[in-house]
C-alpha cells in the first residue's frame, strides 16, 4: 500500500489541486463563515464545532433571565450532549455502520440528539455571553 508521501510524489497535479481547494475553503470561511464544502454536509459541520462553542458559553458568567446559573448550565450541557450525539451518529455512518446495523445505539443517540436540539431551539435567542 502506498503511503501519503509516495502518493503525493506520484500525483503532483492532484496534490496541487487539493492544496488549492484547501486554501480556497480557508478564504471562504474567513470571508463568510463557512466554505462550500461545509454546506455539502452542514449538519456534520455544525456538529463538529457547536459543542465547543456551547462549552464556552457554559463556562461564561452570563445566563438568561429567569433561569438560574445552575439551570442554564444544565440546559447547555443537554445541548452539548445532543450535538455530540449527532457527531457520534455521523462517525458511525462514516465507519460503515448504518442505523439498522446498530439499532439500539442509534436510537439512544437519536433520543439524546433530539432532546439537545429541542433545548437549542427553545433557547436559541439566549445563546450569548
Amino acid at each position: 500500500m502506498m503511503d501519503d508521501f509516495t502518493w503525493h510524489l506520484r500525483h503532483p497535479l492532484s496534490t496541487i489541486k487539493e492544496a488549492h481547494r484547501k486554501v480556497q475553503y480557508f478564504i471562504q470561511r474567513g470571508r463568510r463563515g463557512y466554505a462550500d464544502c461545509d454546506a455539502w454536509n452542514l449538519h456534520g459541520y455544525l456538529s463538529s464545532w457547536m459543542p465547543d462553542a456551547l462549552r464556552q458559553l457554559r463556562d461564561g458568567n452570563a445566563y438568561p433571565y429567569p433561569l438560574t446559573a445552575k439551570l442554564w448550565e444544565e440546559k447547555l450541557t443537554t445541548m452539548i450532549e445532543g450535538f455530540e450525539a449527532l457527531q457520534r451518529q455521523e462517525n458511525l455512518w462514516e465507519e460503515g455502520l448504518a442505523p439498522w446495523d446498530e439499532q439500539a445505539e442509534w436510537n439512544r443517540l437519536d433520543s439524546k440528539a433530539q432532546t439537545g436540539l429541542r433545548e437549542f431551539i427553545n433557547h436559541f435567542h439566549n445563546l450569548w455571553d
